[in-house]
């Protein structure tokens, strides 16, 4: 809220004086929507807690091809995003019976947080895989990585690292206790390693895989 009133100011200052030229007028736009993007995300997790902690989050399970709605969700980032987002999808069976909307919102959390918590940039690696009757996602970043002991910590409501307050990341700590709400619902689990901070970190998702049809 605070850079959305900032810009817009400096937009309504600019005006005033008539010298709003091309360059300031982009970066402003271009905060903004960035500030708007992540008040609709703080906005949508706040009400996907709430439901989840009454016992109102519905889904609508369907079959569907995970390989393909991860390489759908990682190409939008690698249209819109100045980084590059890194797909290894290994041979095997990737059917799940899932909600498709639900698992598009776990691998977009996982990749913002991926870019949020690198604030110096580098490379995102996104797998997907078989394993042990199920698919797995992993998604790896060369970030601030994760202090000892927090791991588990970061999956609970409000959850935040040490060295991510440190360095003043934004964000509530509610998007990876989304995370971890729609994949338990989907029968899987989801955790996080790093080797210790600034040494990124990798989050995992595990899915059960969808019977074989006869």
């Amino acid at each position: 809220m605070a850079r959305l009133k900032l810009y817009t100011e400096v937009l309504q200052l600019a005006q005033s004086r008539e010298d709003l030229d091309d360059a300031l007028l982009k970066r402003a736009l271009a905060s903004i929507q960035r500030a708007t993007s992540r008040l609709a995300g703080i906005t949508q997790d706040l009400l996907d807690v709430a439901r989840w902690q009454a016992g109102d989050l519905p889904l609508s399970p369907t079959r569907l091809d995970f390989r393909k709605l991860v390489r759908d969700v990682v190409r939008g980032y690698q249209d819109h995003v100045e980084r590059r987002v890194l797909l290894k999808v290994a041979r095997g069976r990737h059917t799940v019976i899932a909600d498709a909307g639900r698992l598009e919102q776990v691998c977009e959390n996982l990749l913002d947080n991926a870019f949020k918590y690198s604030p110096d940039g580098g490379d995102v690696y996104v797998e997907v895989r078989s394993e042990v009757g199920g698919v797995l996602l992993r998604v790896r970043d060369q970030g601030i990585g994760i202090p000892a002991g927090a791991a588990d910590m970061i999956f609970e409501p409000f959850g935040r690292a040490a060295n991510a307050e440190r360095r003043s990341v934004p964000g509530m700590g509610l998007g990876l206790y989304v995370c971890r709400s729609i994949v338990e619902r989907h029968g899987g689990r989801v955790w996080a390693e790093s080797p210790g901070e600034q040494q990124g970190s990798t989050l995992s998702v595990w899915l059960p895989g969808a019977p074989v049809r006869a």
